[in-house]
């Protein structure tokens, strides 16, 4: 009889443990950080806190602009193609902030066109681009280009934004889509 009452008090002990709903704990941004971070090596991305918090303790700078020689190439036909030496202080690695990635801005300057494209992103220190691919470039035509990228600093809690200087080029007149490549 011992035995049985024993077996019913623990059953109904282990019965109430799991009625009981699990208390979810208080997390600070700093300790998110610690904690949580963003699975680039702040913690043990713990997924019930907010990986992306400790972006609200950072604050935003911009870098002066540089020159990143950024050289052009047309001579593929159809494509314009971008590359520059790899900056010192990108990251390709960042899942919670724009950083990890070249933004390329494009924009017309001959007046061929009045619209700007939004920008496109490329992983790597050169982008390749098709031309009449998108709204960006065009055969024949004048542009100007900004590649940035944003800097994650963690001494200093800082997102800084890099600039190159602005090259212009023109692009070739031969494209795939016209029909003129060989």
């Amino acid at each position: 009889m011992k035995h049985i009452a024993l077996i019913l008090l623990v059953l109904f002990a282990s019965c109430e443990k799991s009625q009981v709903a699990p208390q979810k704990e208080a997390i600070t941004t700093e300790s998110n950080e610690r904690r949580g971070g963003n699975g680039n090596g702040n913690g043990n991305n713990n997924q019930n806190t907010n990986p992306c918090a400790w972006v609200s303790g950072y604050t935003n700078e911009t870098a002066p602009i540089e020159e990143w020689n950024i050289t052009v190439d047309t001579t593929v036909c159809g494509f314009v193609i971008l590359r520059w030496p790899a900056q010192p202080k990108f990251s390709p690695v960042d899942s919670c902030t724009a950083a990890g990635a070249y933004y390329v801005a494009t924009s017309p300057v001959d007046g061929t066109s009045n619209t700007s494209c939004a920008g496109n992103l490329t992983y790597t220190n050169a982008y390749y681009y098709q031309l009449g691919s998108g709204c960006s470039m065009w055969p024949g035509r004048e542009y100007a280009i900004v590649v940035s990228y944003l800097e994650r600093d963690t001494i200093s809690k800082v997102l800084r934004w890099h600039y190159s200087e602005r090259v212009q080029f023109k692009t070739g007149v031969r494209a795939t889509f016209l029909g003129t490549c060989q």
